[in-house]
């Protein structure tokens, strides 16, 4: 409204000035034709102050949402790093309580690796990325609790590069899909579980021997997908499965920085 009263001021004061410049001017068609224009121009003006006032809510609810995006992101990341709970504690606990009484240099060791997988993960649950140099480490400390709860009947062979040491990986993947191929596979004297980790291009592979279990354990079926999701949140490459008669493989990406 003021806008208004405002531009009828101004044009009557601009028609005013006009006819002391041009005394025989109509002022009435000079008066309209000053209204007119100043309305055309007003609503002009306020179109661009439109334009510009709902850009700038566009981008703010752009970067609204984006921080949305990103906090339930971050949060789904979190459930999926909360994720991590290896089944093979309690299994470990006999174990040791076997060793204690048979062999207790071995128990000894045997709770030391223990401690250092432990450590890792509590260590890591926050962290992203790991260097492979660190999860390899770390697989050391895991399998050697494998092997003395499967003697030979698992084999696990470490063929990697020396130059992915610096390279980055999910925390645990590798652990992960090692406990997967344990708990879908037979591991016995008659058909030892042959797993084998190495590098094929941009990707570390876990590949496992296939003979699944006629009576299947319990799963939640969380530990390939939680695999994916997580490189899915860190990366354009994602984790890829590859199934056939004889055997198994997952590829994860290697990353070259954190």
């Amino acid at each position: 409204m003021l806008s208004v009263i405002y531009l009828i001021i101004l044009s009557g004061l601009t028609t005013v000035s006009f006819s002391f410049i041009y005394p025989n001017y109509d002022l009435g068609l000079t008066f309209k034709l000053m209204i007119g224009f100043t309305f055309r121009v007003n609503l002009f003006l306020h179109c661009i102050n439109a334009i510009v006032f709902f850009l700038s809510q566009y981008k703010k609810a752009q970067l609204e949402s984006e921080q949305l995006k990103k906090m339930h992101a971050e949060a789904k990341f979190q459930a999926l790093r909360n994720q991590i709970n290896p089944h093979f504690l309690f299994n470990s606990f006999n174990v040791l309580a076997t060793l204690v009484h048979k062999d207790p240099n071995t128990s000894s060791k045997f709770i030391e690796q223990l401690s250092d997988v432990y450590r890792y993960l509590l260590y890591n649950q926050e962290n992203q990325l790991v260097t492979i140099k660190e999860e390899i480490e770390f697989l050391k400390s895991y399998i050697y609790l494998l092997k003395i709860r499967f003697g030979e009947n698992l084999k696990v062979i470490l063929d990697l590069n020396d130059t992915l040491d610096d390279k980055y990986i999910v925390p645990a993947s590798l652990q992960m899909l090692i406990e997967n191929a344990i708990k879908h596979n037979v591991v016995s004297k008659k058909d030892p579980l042959c797993i084998k980790i190495y590098n094929n291009d941009n990707y570390l592979v876990v590949e496992n021997s296939k003979n699944l279990k006629k009576v299947k354990e319990p799963s939640s079926r969380l530990g390939l997908k939680n695999i994916k999701d997580r490189y899915k949140f860190l990366s354009e490459h994602h984790a890829l499965i590859i199934k056939s008669n004889g055997s198994f493989k997952v590829k994860i990406p290697i990353l070259d920085a954190a």
